[in-house]
C-alpha cells in the first residue's frame, strides 16, 4: 500500500469542504432567484387583474354615462309629438271642411267623397312632413358632435 501524505489528505478535504460550501451557497441563491421570480411573477399576475378592473371600470361608466344621458333625453319633453300635430293639423283641415261642406253642399255626393279623401291624405302627408323636419332637425351635426363630445368625456374617466 501507498502511503499518502497526510498534507495531501487535509488538503483534499479542505478542497471537498470548500467546494461543498461553494455548492450550498450556489444552492442558496437559486432558491433566492426562485423565490423572487415567484413574487414577481405573482406582481406581474395582480398587475393584469390590476388593469383589468380598471378596463372593466371605465366600460361600467361609459355605460352609467349613456345610461344617464339616455334617461335625460327620455325626461326632456319631446320637440314633435306626432300626436299634438296631427290634432293641430286635424283642426286645421276641420276649419277647412267647415268651409268647404257649406261649398259642398252644392256639389254632388262624389266630388264631395274625392275631396273627403284629398283632405285626409293632405293630413296625413302634413304629419309625415312636419314629423321629417324635426326628426331631421333633432338629428343634424349637433347630434354627431354631441355623441363624439360624449365619447371623449368617457376617454378620461
Amino acid at each position: 500500500m501507498t502511503d499518502w501524505p497526510e498534507d495531501e489528505l487535509e488538503k483534499l478535504q479542505k478542497e471537498r469542504e470548500d467546494l461543498e460550501n461553494r455548492l450550498e451557497a450556489i444552492r442558496r441563491d437559486r432558491n433566492s432567484l426562485e423565490e423572487g421570480i415567484r413574487v414577481l411573477r405573482e406582481k406581474a399576475t395582480i398587475r393584469e387583474l390590476e388593469e383589468k378592473i380598471k378596463e372593466e371600470q371605465d366600460e361600467v361608466s361609459r355605460l352609467a354615462f349613456e345610461k344617464r344621458e339616455m334617461e335625460e333625453r327620455l325626461r326632456q319633453p319631446s320637440k314633435f309629438s306626432p300626436s299634438k300635430a296631427a290634432e293641430k293639423t286635424k283642426a286645421e283641415q276641420e276649419d277647412k271642411r267647415d268651409e268647404s261642406e257649406t261649398e259642398a253642399k252644392e256639389q254632388p255626393e262624389a266630388e264631395k267623397t274625392e275631396q273627403l279623401e284629398a283632405e285626409k291624405t293632405e293630413q296625413i302627408r302634413a304629419v309625415w312632413k312636419k314629423y321629417d323636419e324635426t326628426s331631421e332637425s333633432e338629428e343634424g351635426p349637433e347630434a354627431e358632435s354631441e355623441e363624439q363630445d360624449s365619447k371623449k368625456k368617457l376617454r378620461f374617466f
